[in-house]
């Protein structure tokens, strides 16, 4: 059994009935037609009728009209073959669309030559039967969608088109959803606005010129060659007019020559006034039903040739009078049906009509096709520069981090042209931004795009990064390498304060100053800090392995106020963050190598991060210039990961530093003893040199344990 996708059965559904109708279109009229009406398979052969005799237009008729019935029953049959044979059955793809096209085009070719060649009225129409307009009204409209879907699908071959139409349908969504782009006016639709008009009109104003001049000259001519008959016919009564065996003879000679006329007329007839009665009868003619029946006389001229339209302009009348010594003794009439008058010109009308409707859907085909590709350099360097825009966009936005590697451009222009040239442009121009972004900070990236960048106030994160032991391990390598081996540990920190929302300010030297922004600003501080402290620990036991020199790295965090925006002179500025706050985390990460300790942070920081790590209070100091003490604190672990080491180590650090404060120095210095030894705790040492020299010198009588810091 044929499983089809339920999505895809409407489309076989439509197929299949389409060829129903079709073959029903070609079938039935052999059993039931109309006169006159379109049966498909007899008509390559009544172009071999014996006044149509030349063989090749036999041959062409007949290679159109009979695929016809072949492709239908393939379009009923084809959602049974559609698991063997889905390259040309299934309605999606490339080769069933073009059966599709071809099919409907058959059928249409077929109706427009039975039209061309057959038609000579409106009545013509009327005698098609209602599958052939069933036939003509559902093959047009599959032609049109076969085609729109034939030129879309070979847009779905090319990847770079594609991306464009991504873009596109985003843009949509972000600027008000589909509808909105299908109602912007793109490039596409404006060259066809420009040239379609033109193509109408080139087509169509020398169209309607011609057949109105046509149809002028096709009726005066056939007035002039009535007129003409009826003079004739006339001139040849008016000696024997009386001679009743002349006139009969005269008119069968005429009806004769009739028979083989290109321009039949209906009756030529002889009109006189009855001497008895003076109503004026016809009294010989090629109707013999109509000798001897009243004439119409109304309107008809005795002093020269007319014409006029009579049986509700069925019939074209021509009249001359009969003269006898110039003396009218009656009139012919010569008639015509209106169909033979203006069938020539119905014929030449359906013509012209139907090979500019052929000409404008073949100009609307080819303008899609040709202005594809016209335009779709172009449409693929917009998806080009739409690439490095939004991730331009996103960097700014703050969406993604500031990355050259983010920054693609992908040149989808296959041309040589002037669009090429401006691809290549582009290109380099990316390439340039490109080399410049990794000097560029979040920061100054997402203020630069402000017309006029504004200064602020701003609660921040600060965290700063210093390297320790890199200028030992620096020595008696070349320049070169050096780089290289800084921007290798300075990459594995830019990697992770990005990964927990922050931005790199700047770097001086070994040291970097990023900051954190949002809520949770200071947990994301202290979880990047961390996170680059086990890093740089991860790096020592390599180099340990390797018996190279061991790199450590202090950490100082802070949080507060700032004043945030532009700084600097003329062409050059930066955007940086300028304050108490932004001091007080550099002096911190200073003090770590005071304290030796790894990561120091403030107070303020304490507070927010204090229920996700375990810290121990390191001391309480003033920086210089300040006078305030600030109490600072260290980093231990997290505390759901925290040990009992890390947890004795703080409990027992705080014990000695209150005994500190309150000048109880032989228990301060048995606590910090008890660390130094279990522990090797280097911020117990500090404090055991200092309670010895608090022993030698005490300390004044207010001192309140607070140290003062004298690090700039």
């Amino acid at each position: 059994m044929v499983s089809i996708k339920r999505p895809d059965l409407l489309l076989h559904a439509g197929e299949a009935g389409y060829g129903l109708l079709v073959l029903a279109w070609f079938v039935v009229p052999l059993f039931a037609a109309a006169p006159g009406a379109l049966v498909p398979p007899l008509l390559p052969i009544s172009f071999l009728e014996p006044t149509r005799t030349a063989i090749i237009p036999f041959l062409i008729v007949a290679c159109i009209v009979s695929p016809v019935p072949l492709l239908a029953v393939f379009k009923i049959l084809a959602p049974l073959l559609v698991s063997r044979i889905p390259s040309i059955t299934d309605p999606k793809r490339i080769a069933a669309i073009v059966l599709d096209v071809v099919l409907s085009t058959l059928v249409l070719a077929t109706l427009a030559i039975h039209l061309l060649s057959y038609a000579s009225g409106p009545g013509y129409f009327h005698a098609q039967s209602v599958l052939s307009w069933a036939a003509f009204t559902v093959s047009l409209f599959v032609n049109v969608l076969s085609v729109a879907f034939l030129v879309a699908g070979i847009g779905r071959r090319d990847e770079a088109h594609q991306d464009y139409l991504e873009v596109r349908r985003e843009r949509g969504r972000r600027e008000g959803g589909p509808l909105e782009a299908l109602r912007r006016p793109g490039i596409q639709r404006r060259l066809a606005a420009s040239f379609l008009p033109f193509i109408l009109a080139i087509i169509v104003v020398p169209a309607v010129v011609i057949l109105r001049d046509f149809r002028r000259t096709t009726l005066a001519t056939a007035i002039a060659g009535g007129e003409t008959l009826a003079e004739q016919a006339a001139l040849a009564l008016g000696g024997s007019f009386r001679d009743a065996d002349a006139a009969d003879e005269y008119f069968a000679l005429q009806a004769r020559r009739n028979v083989g006329s290109a321009v039949p007329f209906r009756a030529m007839l002889f009109a006189r006034r009855n001497d008895r009665t003076g109503v004026w009868e016809y009294v010989a003619g090629t109707d013999r039903a109509r000798t001897g029946t009243r004439a119409n006389r109304t309107g008809v001229p005795l002093d020269r040739t007319d014409w006029r339209p009579s049986a509700g302009g069925a019939v074209y009348e021509f009249t001359a009078p009969v003269t006898r010594r110039y003396t009218t003794v009656g009139f012919v009439s010569v008639e015509y049906d209106r169909e033979t008058i203006a069938g020539p010109g119905f014929r030449i009308t359906a013509k012209v009509l139907v090979i500019a409707a052929v000409s404008v859907y073949a100009a609307i085909v080819l303008l899609s096709l040709v202005g594809r590709n016209l335009v779709n350099p172009i449409l693929h360097l917009r998806s080009s520069v739409n690439d490095v825009s939004r991730a331009l966009e996103d960097m700014i936005g703050g969406k993604k981090p500031v990355s050259a590697s983010l920054l693609q451009f992908r040149d989808r222009v296959r041309t040589r042209d002037e669009v090429k040239q401006l691809s290549d442009d582009i290109r380099a121009m990316t390439g340039v931004i490109r080399g410049v972004l990794p000097y560029v900070s979040g920061s100054t990236l997402r203020h630069a795009e402000r017309a006029r960048p504004r200064t602020e106030r701003r609660n921040l994160a600060f965290l700063f990064t210093d390297i320790r032991g890199f200028s030992s391990l620096c020595e008696d390598k070349r320049p070169d390498e050096i780089v290289k081996l800084l921007n290798h540990f300075l990459g594995l920190q830019v990697e992770i304060i990005r990964e927990n929302g922050g931005d790199v300010d700047k770097f001086v030297g070994d040291e970097i100053m990023a900051m954190f922004d949002g809520p949770k600003k200071e947990l994301h501080a202290c979880r990047a800090g961390m996170a680059i402290a086990s890093a740089m620990a991860a790096q020592r036991e390599l180099a340990r392995l390797a018996s190279r020199d061991e790199v450590f790295v202090g950490l100082g965090i802070n949080t507060g106020p700032v004043v945030f925006g532009s700084v600097g002179a003329g062409d050059r500025m930066d955007f940086t963050s300028i304050g108490d706050a932004v001091n007080l985390a550099a002096r911190l990460e200073n003090a770590t190598k005071t304290y030796r300790t790894r990561a120091l942070v403030s107070e303020a920081v304490h507070d927010r991060v204090v229920g996700e790590y375990l810290c121990r209070e390191i001391d309480l100091l003033t920086v210089k210039g300040k006078r305030r003490p600030v109490r600072v604190f260290e980093l231990l672990e997290e505390q759901g990961k925290a040990s009992d080491r890390m947890s004795e180590i703080k409990r027992v650090f705080e014990e000695g530093l209150s005994f500190y404060r309150r000048q109880k120095w032989s228990q301060a210095e048995h606590a910090f003893g008890f660390l130094k030894e279990k522990f090797h705790d280097e911020a117990s040492e500090v404090f055991l040199r200092r309670i010895a020299l608090f022993r030698l010198e005490s300390p004044p009588r207010k001192w309140d344990g607070v140290f003062e810091l004298s690090l700039t």
